[in-house]
């Protein structure tokens, strides 16, 4: 199986409303994310998917949350990192879905860190 990482980051700001912490009040971060797809085919170039495909589908994800207030683009009071991870997984993996790829071609998952040394990472493997 083949593993493609691509990464980026954004700058945003966000508030936890309800925590009971300094979270609660407004504050930023700049949000690294790391996208995570695999697969056995490769195509006729021997490649999983082509790295610039990927980079553009993650700069059309991230880039409406760049330097906005998390907040109020994504109209919730809690936009953690594991609101984030789930929503930026949810885009990637829609728009892959367009790229008309091999069936096992998938995304694997998505992590997204709000510091160097804190990060949550969603995908969509049933756990039993």
């Amino acid at each position: 199986m083949f593993t493609l990482k691509v990464r980026d980051k954004f700058s945003a700001a966000h508030k936890l409303v309800g925590y009971p912490g300094d979270c609660a009040n407004l504050h930023g971060h700049t949000w690294k994310v790391e996208v995570v797809i695999s697969g056995y085919c490769l195509n006729d170039l021997e490649m999983l998917v082509d790295f610039r495909n990927v980079k553009r589908i993650m700069k059309e994800a991230i880039d409406p949350l760049d330097h906005s207030y998390l907040n109020e683009v994504l109209e919730i009071d809690l936009p953690t990192a594991e609101y984030l991870a789930w929503y930026i997984y949810s885009i990637i993996s829609s728009k892959l879905d367009g790229l008309d790829l091999p069936e096992d071609i998938k995304l694997k998952e998505v992590t997204v860190w709000e510091s160097d040394n804190a990060c949550v990472t969603y995908d969509e493997v049933e756990y039993e």
